[in-house]
């Protein structure tokens, strides 16, 4: 007990004092499980929800991809599904480089389908001539397959090559899941339910079995798409935001000196046609003879070699170039291809 200020005594009641400390920390435990708001602004639809208008079917197989208006618990919701016995690769017609791309799926007991990213307008296996995003029901399918599943085979994982970083992230078979993938450069966010399950750099991607079997983990942009494998599954609120990629400023690094201008094929030279491309042979040609050969070389290679955008293109179809400078020894060479 305690007395106030004009001495009368002050009844203090501790059931009340508990109840406010309690309702303090019930509001402090809500305040941290509030939802958190995921801007959408920037963001736009993949799916019309009435056809699969700006979408190509690729390879169908049974009745391929379908739309329809799933009725769920008194609401009905328009979906991209694959039937059982469907699928093919349902591919976007527009291609993307860096952005964040948000979906739910649903899935059945132990179904496989895939997502493909940065990938070619193809029939073929996405999974090696692009990249593909597994999409599967983890425990379902790793009794579907009697635990052989790899690492790199789970929901999530850039199929064959990085392993998600966890197995947890679904809600149980028949309810939505929301995903969210984001790639930025080679970086390569996946989010599944609001948890990281891929947080990745490709290029720590440096096995050169993988690398020669895998081709597609080096594209830089491509389509997105959606990889049936006879299984049913659902898609719905699929949507897409484009980020500006960043170009490098192609400044010179400390102790380097620039070799290209970024503006024209200044100190460049087409190489000699043969047998005078063999340095020892180019050596031994001398006054006019190099001249008259060194201009029919640089006539070639004006012609098949420009400068577009800052960067040295070439048509492929014409010979080589080279430095006007020889003779280098021992060097460092940076270069962005």
């Amino acid at each position: 007990m305690r007395y106030t200020d004009y001495g009368e005594l002050a009844r203090f009641s501790w059931v009340s004092t508990m109840c406010q400390i309690f309702l303090i920390c019930l509001l402090s435990v809500a305040g941290c499980q509030a939802p958190q708001v995921v801007s959408e602004k920037g963001f736009t639809s993949l799916f019309d929800g009435q056809s699969l208008k700006g979408w190509t079917l690729l390879n169908p197989k049974g009745s391929g991809y379908s739309v329809t208006n799933l009725v769920e618990n008194t609401s009905t919701n328009a979906v991209i599904y694959c039937a059982k016995g469907g699928g093919g690769n349902l591919m976007s017609e527009k291609q993307y480089d860096d952005f964040i791309l948000r979906f739910d799926f649903k899935l059945t007991q132990g179904a496989n389908n895939g997502l493909a990213i940065r990938a070619p307008m193809q029939a073929g296996s996405l999974a090696f001539d692009g990249i593909e995003l597994q999409i599967l029901d983890n425990s379902g399918a790793n009794a579907r397959y009697k635990k052989k599943l790899r690492p790199e085979q789970f929901h999530g994982a850039v199929y064959d090559v990085i392993a998600p970083e966890r197995l947890n992230a679904q809600k149980p078979v028949g309810q939505w899941n929301t995903q969210e993938v984001t790639a930025i450069g080679r970086k390569l966010t996946v989010k599944v339910n609001g948890k990281i399950i891929i947080n990745a750099d490709l290029n720590s991607v440096k096995d050169p079995a993988t690398l020669l079997k895998h081709p597609g983990i080096l594209r830089s942009s491509g389509h997105i798409g959606f990889l049936g494998h006879n299984d049913e599954v659902y898609f719905r609120n699929i949507r897409i935001k484009e980020l500006s990629r960043v170009e490098l400023d192609n400044k010179t690094p400390a102790g380097f000196r620039a070799l290209f201008n970024g503006h024209s094929l200044a100190g460049w030279r087409g190489v000699l046609a043969a047998p005078n491309n063999n340095p020892i042979r180019r050596a031994k040609l001398k006054g006019d003879l190099l001249v008259v050969a060194q201009a029919k070389a640089d006539e070639t290679m004006l012609a098949h070699w420009r400068v577009v955008g800052g960067e040295l293109v070439f048509d492929g179809k014409g010979k080589s170039l080279s430095t006007g400078r020889h003779d280098y020894g021992n060097y460092e060479l940076l270069i962005d291809w």
